[in-house]
């Protein structure tokens, strides 16, 4: 259950919480947790009722059970429908990460969390404005997309953009922005500055990241040398699609 803080009743807070059962209410997709009542309580406090889910963020459990490059697509895959049955009813998530992706014990995606999830149609609505602005400081820069970063308006390309961070992440274990750790203004200007290494050079063992490397090509069942591989002709087979 998720309820608004007292402090926020009467608050911007309070019509973006209502909003949030309202974005629920219009998903129904076996990879989206499912809102089950909404309502308020004898002290007129606003509440959700969600689905409850068990399980680990889609990257730590790809690392735990040792996924390989194949069975981390499928996931992945899962994911994509998720979010494509958001955009085709308008709504954007804006906030795509490992910790709103979680995997169920018996392998099932759910995607969570649209708290600050954006209905693109009430960019015409009075009141709206503010409540977008607000919602948008709400991101992570890990996974933010450029605009976001810079305070332009979050559309289904910056869901695209994080869907993005996330694939080359489960597949290399690295972020776009290269071999941290990163202050928030490295990252910044490595997002909105650098081109991202391709994933299959990024996974070449350097006197720095051999053992940063090494482990994560353990955590895909493979060597640093066939993760480098696979990436290789994955990305080829893609650029000819």
């Amino acid at each position: 259950m998720k309820f608004l803080k007292i402090a926020l009743i009467g608050m911007s807070g309070e019509e973006r919480f209502k909003r949030e059962g309202v974005i629920l209410g219009r998903l129904a997709h076996a990879n989206i947790a499912e809102l089950i009542d909404a309502g308020v309580s004898p002290l007129g406090q606003p509440y959700l009722v969600l689905e409850h889910v068990e399980g680990d963020h889609i990257d730590s459990y790809c690392d735990q059970h040792r996924l390989g490059i194949e069975a981390r697509i499928r996931l992945f895959l899962d994911v994509l429908e998720a979010i494509a049955h958001a955009h085709a009813n308008l709504i954007v998530h804006r906030d795509l990460k490992p910790p709103n992706i979680l995997v169920r014990h018996d392998g099932r995606v759910k995607l969570l969390d649209f708290g600050i999830a954006k209905l693109l149609e009430d960019g015409d609505q009075p009141g709206i404005a503010l409540q977008t602005v607000e919602g948008g400081r709400a991101m992570t820069p890990e996974y933010a997309a450029p605009e976001q970063l810079t305070g332009a308006p979050a559309t289904m390309a910056s869901d695209i953009y994080a869907l993005g961070v996330l694939l080359y992440a489960l597949l290399t274990g690295f972020h776009p922005a290269g071999v941290g750790p990163h202050t928030h203004a490295t990252l910044v200007k490595a997002i909105l500055d650098a081109e991202p290494a391709h994933p299959s050079d990024i996974v070449c063992p350097t006197e720095r990241t051999a053992d940063t490397v090494r482990r994560h090509a353990a955590q895909r069942a493979t060597t640093p040398e066939k993760l480098k591989r696979i990436l290789r002709v994955r990305g080829r087979e893609t650029a000819f699609k």
